[in-house]
């Protein structure tokens, strides 16, 4: 019941988000937000074609939310029934709730990557072009930490599911039921998806500009940034899922507890140290100012015209 009431909540943040952003004020809001986050001027048509975009994406990643909460809570009632409820039908376990904020944050970067990707396949518009000294790659547009991590996440996945299959198979210890579909999808998804996602930003990165002022072309360099982000962000989650998820529907499956039952020492143990790591890299990911790497790269303080 909690993991339902849980789904509950979030729908409503997600649909709350949807509402907001049909309004102008808070995409103009939002757009001047983000230009302050990269140091550029906004303003006139330039600031309403970024609102508009901006609150495209919101719009869609609240969408992407509520299905990837509801395609969660059917996941869990199919390969973990005790993760929704009991036979009395209360809730008893925590897996399904985590299941259900993972779920929340994977279909909202999901549906910022299906922006992302729309925005990668449509046709480049007609118009004038600036001259560059040297010609952008992936590296300028996305923090390499980020790019890096996608591919960390989509490794530990294989390996969490690989190490569970061995031991299960190995019969050190038991593990009750394997959930043999969720296994194949943790090591098959997540890298699948990181080379699409490398495919898609190359092709992001090698689209033609389209900018008749400076600041036009700083502003597609950002919302360029963007869209790189939003596609590394679907691998990056997809792949702490795919980990965190296979390790909640085996605990799911565990029965005793600790010390009586080893397997569930190190299921338990395995969630909370991925769950912390994930918690961790989140926290240095803010220091590190990932939004800003865009203008730090390619619009340097001091040699440029488009400062704030």
């Amino acid at each position: 019941m909690q993991t339902i009431i849980f789904a509950g909540v979030f729908t409503v943040l997600a649909v709350a988000t949807w509402v907001r952003f049909t309004g102008t004020s808070t995409a103009s809001r939002a757009a001047h937000g983000y230009a302050r986050k990269v140091d550029l001027a906004l303003e006139g048509e330039l600031g309403e074609r970024v609102a508009v975009r901006l609150a495209h994406r919101e719009r869609t990643g609240a969408l992407g939310a509520v299905v990837g909460v509801w395609l969660t809570v059917l996941l869990v009632a199919t390969l973990g029934p005790g993760l929704v409820s009991d036979a009395e039908g209360y809730g008893v376990s925590s897996y399904g709730v985590i299941g259900v904020v993972m779920g929340f944050f994977a279909g909202h970067a999901v549906g910022y990557g299906v922006v992302a990707w729309r925005e990668a396949m449509r046709p480049v518009p007609d118009g004038p072009r600036l001259a560059r000294t040297t010609t952008p790659s992936v590296e300028d547009y996305v923090a390499p930490h980020e790019r890096r991590g996608a591919w960390v996440a989509a490794g530990v996945s294989v390996l969490v599911a690989a190490g569970l299959a061995l031991v299960h198979s190995s019969g050190i210890m038991d593990l009750g039921p394997m959930p043999w579909g969720a296994v194949v999808l943790a090591v098959l998804v997540p890298p699948l998806v990181v080379l699409l996602e490398e495919l898609a930003s190359r092709r992001v990165v090698a689209r033609r500009q389209v900018a008749a002022s400076t600041l036009e072309l700083a502003w597609d360099d950002a919302l360029r940034a963007r869209t790189v982000r939003d596609l590394v962000t679907v691998a990056l989650v997809i792949g702490c899922f795919g980990s965190i998820g296979l390790l909640g529907l085996v605990a799911d499956g565990l029965e005793g507890g600790w010390p009586a039952n080893p397997a569930v020492g190190l299921v338990n143990g395995l969630f909370l140290v991925l769950l912390g790591a994930l918690v961790l890299t989140a926290l240095i990911s803010l220091v590190l100012d990932p939004q800003g790497h865009v203008r730090r790269r390619l619009w340097p303080v001091g040699q440029d015209g488009v400062r704030r």
